[in-house]
């Protein structure tokens, strides 16, 4: 059984959240989809902010999030223990990142380091964008 599966088995029989029947299921099916290549329809999907949605998959000790965000939706300012990187597929968005604004287009990049405040509100376009938190943010599984 590849780690994060039977981390996340152990997490939901030690928590009591799901039945032993259910939790064996979920790891039979999880077993099932290939270690290598994930789906965008077999990823964990978040709707963090009304017109952003993330889709997650987790690695051993990192997590990948496909960002899409409607035009002009707002990630509110937040901060998180995790380190993220991430980088612009399509679409603009103004950052705020410790209170320094920038716009990011195609092909940009950001770094937020752990606690450090951040916010993104989209442009007139809808926006793609990947994200990769280390370590895995358990509210996103």
């Amino acid at each position: 059984m590849p780690g994060q599966l039977q981390s996340e088995v152990v997490h939901r029989l030690a928590g009591g959240n799901a039945s032993p029947a259910a939790t064996l299921a979920l790891a039979v099916s999880r077993m099932k989809m290939s270690n290598y290549y994930v789906d965008k329809k077999d990823c964990t999907h978040h709707t963090i902010f009304p017109g952003v949605d993330i889709f997650t998959t987790c690695g051993e000790q990192m997590m990948f999030s496909l960002v899409e965000m409607q035009p002009h939706a707002v990630v509110e300012e937040h901060s998180h223990p995790h380190e993220q990187m991430g980088l612009m597929l399509s679409g603009s968005a103004e950052f705020v990142i410790g209170g320094v604004r920038q716009v990011v287009s195609a092909g940009g990049i950001w770094r937020i380091p752990g606690g450090v405040p951040h916010k993104v509100i989209a442009g007139a376009e809808p926006v793609r964008a990947l994200d990769v938190f280390y370590p895995i943010r358990d509210d996103y599984r």
